[in-house]
């Protein structure tokens, strides 16, 4: 595939380059014909016979009699199927199947070989304006015209350019960073997948969508031993699968070491004793996901997604989750020990037996969750929803002020004042949901906060609320608030 995608564009340069040269000896040789004949015949008979006898004597090349076959040929109906068919054939589609490898090769995010398929087009229009106007330059042609046709050639030149360097940019790269406010990228190769579809909604696509892709061979794994013997099914180690739309996939035992798999979909897919170990899984969707077995070691997953995964028994120690996601999701007997959970969701989870010993849950949310066998020794819960998982402080436990620094934002820019374990982190999704700084943001963090249980019944703590500073940066700015609750 690499080999390919980059060894096509310098055969197909070179190709291009010798028919180019091919025609401008040729169009030499036809206009030296045509000076001849105009000059050996009189001009009162240009409409004669004679001229005409001796035009239709070259040979049947289309574009030989595009430029100097009998009049009748190079006007009309058939003059301009002729014009057609060598500016198609020569200009425009050599140029347009360089632009099409590049938006074919676009989902494999290889910064190299994309670069190496911009420049081939950016030297194939270069070619072409070095050797081109020669071959279809009319000596009898106006000044005005010339200048009229070398400033709209320049303009048509720079759609393929616009094209190959600003629109067709695949996520991650400079160009897609720094230019996210160009035309036409979204309708052209970087539209959402349609999940009905299984598609992208956009012409092309600048991630692979692979729905229901299957990696295993049942050819020659055609029973459970076979398959259960076989250590890897497919390598995709250090691979760039940012956003890569694998929905309802079968990846059981692929390798992703290494990976990056920032904003993927894996919804529905099965990936047991899948291994993701060092992988960038930040903001990846793994909803309703099977994880049985799977292996995180290093993994970095910052506000992923694992609602109503199956993940029983998957092993998450000291990672990197905070604003992760698991409503609803199979973790009995899973192990969270130092992981950084800050901000997490863990409502209607089943966390039966689970282990977050020394886990860093400030901000966490645990409402309904299922807890029974569950160690959370050393785990810090400060500012943790804990709503009905019966890990509620009670007014026996509950003494005195307690102060919690909440920060709101997420992305690039992160205030100094906003790190720490015990600071406590909402993502911009989050934020708005409490209000967005609105009147509702203050009961909502004060019942989260300062909630305990007194003789059965929750009640919410007095509390004082400060606005302590809003900044750039990131997707929505910063924004950081202190919570003081007195308790009784």
């Amino acid at each position: 595939m690499r080999g390919f995608f980059s060894l096509g564009p310098v055969i197909f340069l070179i190709v291009h380059t010798y028919v180019l040269l091919h025609f401008r000896l040729l169009a030499g040789k036809i206009r030296v014909f045509d000076s001849e004949l105009r000059a050996q015949i009189e001009p009162e008979q240009e409409d004669s016979d004679t001229r005409a006898r001796l035009r239709r004597q070259l040979p049947n090349d289309a574009f030989v009699q595009f430029l100097a076959g009998p009049r009748e040929v190079r006007e009309g109906v058939v003059g301009l199927l002729l014009k057609l068919t060598a500016w198609i054939s020569l200009v425009i589609g050599p140029v347009a199947l360089l632009v099409f490898f590049q938006l074919q090769f676009l989902p494999y995010h290889d910064v190299g070989i994309t670069w190496w398929q911009r420049i081939a087009v950016l030297l194939d229009i270069t070619i072409l304006w070095l050797l081109w106007p020669a071959v279809v330059r009319s000596t009898a042609e106006p000044g005005i015209r010339r200048w009229t046709r070398f400033v709209s050639g320049g303009v048509i030149s720079l759609v393929p350019l616009f094209m190959v360097f600003l629109v067709a940019t695949f996520p991650g790269e400079w160009l897609d960073e720094e230019f996210p406010w160009i035309p036409l990228r979204k309708m052209l190769v970087a539209g959402d997948p349609d999940t009905e579809a299984r598609r992208p909604t956009s012409i092309w696509s600048n991630r692979l969508v692979l729905p229901n892709f299957d990696v295993i061979d049942y050819v020659k794994l055609d029973t459970k031993e076979k398959l259960d013997f076989l250590p890897v099914t497919a390598s995709l180690r250090k691979r760039d699968l940012r956003g890569a739309v694998f929905i309802d996939a079968n990846l059981s035992k692929a390798d992703f070491t290494a990976s990056d798999l920032r904003g993927a979909q894996l919804g529905g897919a099965h990936l047991e004793n899948t291994v993701f170990d060092a992988a960038n899984m930040d903001a990846v969707s793994l909803i309703s996901a099977h994880l049985d077995g799977a292996k995180f070691n290093g993994t970095h997953m910052y506000g992923a997604v694992f609602d109503s995964a199956y993940m029983q028994g998957v092993i998450l120690n000291g990672l990197d989750l905070q604003l992760a996601s698991f409503k609803g999701a199979q973790l009995q007997n899973a192990s969270f020990r130092a992981a950084q959970l800050q901000g997490a969701l863990f409502d209607d989870a089943h966390l039966e037996h689970a282990v977050l010993d020394n886990a860093q849950l400030q901000g966490a949310s645990l409402n309904r969750s299922f807890l029974e066998g569950a160690s959370l020794t050393g785990a810090r819960l400060e500012g943790a929803n804990l709503g009905s998982s019966g890990l509620q402080p009670s007014a026996s436990t509950a003494h005195g002020n307690r102060t919690f620094v909440i920060c709101m934002g997420n992305g690039g820019g992160k205030p100094d004042e906003c790190t720490g374990s015990g600071v406590i982190t909402y993502s911009c999704d989050q934020y708005s949901n409490i209000g967005g700084g609105g009147p509702p943001t203050a009961p909502a963090l004060g019942s989260r906060l300062c909630g305990f249980t007194e003789n059965g019944q929750q009640k919410v703590a007095p509390y004082t609320f400060t606005h302590v500073f809003s900044r750039g940066g990131g997707q929505c700015g910063w924004t950081r608030f202190n919570v003081v609750c007195s308790y009784p």
